[in-house]
């Protein structure tokens, strides 16, 4: 007759089976934690890259502020374009030779161009990674990188061990998660505690003299974190193609008024390893040599500025140039 396996040693086969199982999966699809760490971490080393971005801030569901900004970076060029709570785009556009940005006079768009200094390194001076470390000496596998690494670790805490991961059809992964305040290292809360505590004593003593302000002007009291969220999306070439963070937090000003406060930042990133913007004005390098330059200034250094409109079709207004 057959002995019955005892339950304590059938739970045991069961979990050990489990178990084996969860690491094989961990094993292919790789932690959802360490799969969007790495990822992000590979951003600073990003060369050549396009980012547009999003950043909403809503108060008891109003929208308080809000800014869009579109970065490209190549080889031989940047353009970054930036609109905050629906003022006038800002615009910047450089080259190794120029850069030039839009300003704004009784809403009318004008510009100005700089010669850049010429670098005596050569080499990429605009790619680079969104950190800088794409032309550094310093190896992605590196002392200071894992010191960031442990950094982030710190500052993420247990949101680690709420993190999912799926795959999607096109081999894109996506990692998702949120935690609560109370879920946060203590050590994050307290610097949170002690910012808040110091921006109070130092904005409560000027509150006074302000003649105006929005709710987000009034000294707040305290704040308490209720859901911190994120969403990141991986390629198939293990680029991180977008990322999406958000907070939900309720806060008290000196009032002892409450509020619910909402702030969400989405950042979505494309053409990495072949981005090469292009001058949104027309013959704007061919007109701005080094020469062009010291014949309306005199000089050919990077003090020389010069400022210029568009006509009615978008074209450098040739007599507008001063």
């Amino acid at each position: 007759m057959k002995r019955k396996l005892p339950i304590r040693v059938l739970s045991l086969v069961i979990a050990a089976m489990v178990l084996t199982g969860a690491l094989a999966v961990s094993a292919i699809n790789g932690s959802p934690y360490e799969t969007l760490k790495s990822a992000v971490i590979d951003l600073m080393f990003f060369e050549n890259y396009t980012l547009d971005a999003e950043m909403v801030v809503r108060v008891n569901g109003e929208v308080v502020e809000y800014e869009s900004s579109h970065e490209s970076y190549g080889d031989r060029s940047s353009l970054s374009k930036s609109n905050f709570s629906g003022s006038r785009e800002s615009m910047r556009f450089s080259t190794e030779d120029i850069w030039v940005r839009r300003t704004w006079s009784d809403g009318t768009p004008s510009y100005q161009v700089f010669l850049n200094q010429r670098s005596s390194f050569g080499g990429n001076r605009f790619g680079g990674g969104m950190f800088g470390f794409g032309h550094s000496p310093i190896g992605r596998n590196s002392n200071e990188v894992r010191l960031i690494e442990l950094g982030v670790d710190l500052l993420v805490g247990d949101l680690r061990n709420h993190l999912s991961m799926s795959t999607q059809s096109d081999g894109t992964r996506r990692v998702s998660g949120s935690i609560t305040g109370n879920q946060l290292p203590e050590i994050i809360r307290l610097i949170i505690d002690m910012a808040i505590e110091d921006e109070y004593s130092w904005r409560a003593e000027r509150f006074e003299l302000m003649p105006h302000h929005t709710v987000l002007d009034i000294p707040m009291r305290s704040l308490t974190i209720n859901r911190i969220y994120v969403v990141g999306e991986i390629d198939a070439d293990e680029n991180i193609s977008y990322l999406r963070l958000g907070i939900n937090a309720t806060i008290e000003n000196m009032f002892d008024e409450t509020h619910t406060f909402e702030a969400e930042m989405a950042v979505r990133f494309s053409d990495i390893g072949t981005s090469n913007p292009v001058s949104p004005i027309p013959n704007l390098e061919e007109i701005f040599t080094r020469e062009f330059f010291y014949d309306v200034t005199g000089t050919s250094t990077g003090a020389a500025s010069l400022r210029f409109t568009l006509d009615s079709d978008g074209n450098i207004d040739m007599d507008s140039i001063h």
